[in-house]
């Protein structure tokens, strides 16, 4: 019994029934709650954000401003000066709607039209990149037209037509062929461009007919991929005396003209080349004094002329008109 009301005793003492009695023994934790912060913050997250400002600037646009002739299933093609990324570039027309595709190394772009632009119609397009701005106007070709209507066809230039815009002194030079027409024929034409061709000179008959320069016709393979717009190019050599022989080469000759609709006829037709002057002039070169005076030509770099230099040739003439039951590469076979 003395053992139990002993112990009893304790247990009321612990259990802090006395209020007078104050804990004098917690001095770090008045409250009597022993426990310490240990807890400490061990974030050791860091910002893996390696995004750069856009800084491009647009060095590029093509279709280029003021460009005509344009296909009608053009793309927009951008350069830029640095990187940038598909949300940083916008493309906007008018009527346009159509996808941004940048290059793997983010230095191009290119817009493509949901559908074919409008024939014959001016198109402006505005781009953006990082803020920069610029913008290309452009005209599209008029509509096409059935190309199996030019397939076979042989056109003729009226020499007499042609107005010589290059060199200054065009009428010394016209003088100077011995040319009654330019003919070529579009020997067949594929919707998707190569027109197989034979051009050369020829000269009238004196009853109504042409003789072409059979020894001289070239065989090219032309583009029809601007249609209704027909192009030649490749390198020619002219008649300069049928009686002598005497010739004269055209380096980069290019014949471009519009097919009419019904295939008739080409109009507009614009004629370039480079000229060795030695084939006209023997010893003298675009550069010299006689030729400089009596042509007043453009001498531009060329590969055919001894001095490197050739006389730019720039003519143009309203049409050229199908000959009639005239067929160039049967009379003049390869």
């Amino acid at each position: 019994m003395y053992r139990l009301s002993l112990s009893f005793a304790l247990l009321v003492a612990c259990n802090g029934s006395d209020k007078d009695d104050t804990d004098t023994t917690d001095t770090t934790n008045p409250d009597g709650d022993a426990d310490t912060d240990t807890d400490s913050d061990t974030d050791t997250d860091t910002d893996t954000d390696t995004d750069t400002d856009c800084v491009a600037s647009i060095v590029g646009i093509a279709p280029a401003d003021g460009a005509t002739l344009v296909r009608h299933d053009t793309t927009i093609d951008i350069e830029f000066d640095d990187v940038v990324t598909a949300a940083q570039v916008s493309v906007t027309a008018p009527g346009v709607t159509g996808a941004v595709d940048v290059a793997t190394n983010g230095l191009s772009a290119v817009f493509t039209p949901d559908t074919d632009l409008d024939p014959d119609t001016e198109y402006t397009f505005d781009v953006e990149a990082c803020g920069n701005n610029d913008s290309t106007t452009f005209t599209t070709l008029p509509p096409s037209i059935d190309e199996t209507l030019v397939s076979g066809v042989t056109y003729g230039v009226d020499w007499e037509t042609v107005e010589i815009t290059e060199p200054a002194s065009g009428d010394s030079l016209k003088a100077l062929l011995g040319v009654d027409q330019i003919l070529l024929q579009i020997i067949s034409a594929d919707p998707a461009g190569p027109a197989p061709s034979i051009a050369t000179l020829g000269t009238l008959d004196g009853s109504g007919g042409v003789l072409p320069e059979c020894d001289f016709a070239v065989r090219e393979i032309a583009d029809f991929s601007l249609n209704p717009y027909y192009q030649f190019n490749g390198s020619l050599t002219i008649v300069l005396n049928p009686t002598t022989g005497q010739a004269a080469d055209i380096e980069d000759f290019e014949l471009l003209g519009r097919v009419s609709t019904d295939g008739t006829e080409m109009t507009s037709v614009t004629i370039t080349g480079l000229v060795d002057t030695e084939d006209f002039l023997p010893g003298q070169g675009c550069n010299s004094l006689s030729v400089q005076l009596l042509l007043n030509p453009t001498c531009q770099a060329c590969s055919i002329a001894p001095s490197g230099q050739c006389m730019l040739i720039e003519m143009n003439a309203p049409s050229a008109t199908a000959v009639p039951g005239f067929d160039l590469s049967g009379t003049c076979p390869p």
